[in-house]
């Protein structure tokens, strides 16, 4: 097994190199300091000898000449000075080039690879705060409201009013399931937990379907779908299921915040769904898919947050 001693300050570098040598099969022994690394120079016998220039107590340029002048050790610096005279005052102090750049290459990737996974768990996690503190708001809106009319319901004694008012209840907590059902279907899909099960599907069928769940909604604003497709037997691999959440969630969207015909059209490997919406300078592309944006940026008025596009994007 091959003795190395790494001779590093930074404790996460030193520690993902530390991984790396012993996946590799390298007994690895590591220093925080100069001064460390030379009595470990001292003391121990090892066959290659990894420096990094910037550390405390001996600078490495000291330690590699103390080095030299008492072993053949090779040593490998490691170092950001990358101009070609910092290279050649290094090898002239004794640092060696044989197979420096395929392991410090390798280390390198390793490195990368290690702190990606790292900023990407952070970045998950500070999604998951940020969707905490907007779901925890929202949720808020239409309990409080429902609350309210629960109170009016018990207060009065006429029935239609009671009918009234249970109905705005019975809404209130659909918005607020729909919401937290989205909410749910989300975190599964960012969290990669979300078995997808795959076979070919055949999208005008499928988009029928659903548009036929919203007949009713397109007769009550005087509006419908107009469909084109080049092909009309073409067929897609996917989840059946989610891409019928998908159209559903692009309709519902298009009859929430739309006017007008909703084109569908289908041309080679594109399905583009279109519609006209109110005040179009208000739109703002590039946050469409930015969970909970809405155009109503003010919360005037009741208005449930929108998961829909997010979950596209998921998919």
């Amino acid at each position: 097994m091959t003795k190395i001693l790494l001779i590093e300050d930074d404790a996460t570098i030193n520690g993902l190199i530390q991984e790396f040598l012993q996946d590799k099969g390298c007994c690895c022994t590591p220093a925080y300091s100069g001064t460390e690394g030379r009595l470990l120079v001292d003391m121990e016998k090892f066959e290659l000898i990894l420096l990094d220039l910037m550390i405390p107590g001996m600078s490495g340029q000291d330690l590699l000449e103390y080095i030299r002048a008492g072993l053949q050790t090779p040593v490998i610096v490691l170092s950001a000075r990358t101009a070609l005279e910092d290279k050649v005052e290094l090898l002239g102090m004794g640092a060696d080039d044989k197979a420096t750049k395929a392991l410090c290459l390798e280390m390198n990737n390793y490195i990368d690879a290690q702190q990606k996974a790292v900023l990407k768990s952070q970045e998950a996690e500070r999604e998951l705060k940020y969707t905490i503190a907007c779901v925890s708001h929202d949720i808020r809106t239409p309990l409080t409201g429902a609350f309210g009319y629960i109170q009016l319901f018990e207060k009065t004694s006429d029935e239609k009013k009671q009918k009234k008012y249970g109905t705005i209840v019975r809404q209130k907590l659909m918005d607020l399931e729909q919401l937290l059902d989205e909410l749910f279907l989300y975190t599964r899909l960012t969290g990669d937990a979300f078995p997808m099960e795959i076979s070919k599907v055949r999208l005008l069928p499928l988009l029928c379907e659903v548009l036929n769940e919203f007949s009713l909604s397109f007769q009550e604003q005087e509006r419908e779908p107009l469909l084109s497709f080049e092909d009309e037997t073409i067929e897609v691999l996917g989840d059946k299921q989610q891409l019928r959440r998908v159209f559903r969630n692009l309709i519902s969207n298009a009859l929430a915040h739309g006017t007008g015909t909703l084109y569908i059209e289908q041309k080679g490997a594109s399905l583009v769904f279109q519609n006209q919406v109110p005040e179009p300078e208000k739109l703002h592309p590039e946050w469409l898919f930015q969970r909970f944006y809405r155009t109503d940026m003010s919360r005037q008025g009741i208005h449930m947050p929108d998961l829909g596009f997010p979950l596209q994007e998921s998919w």
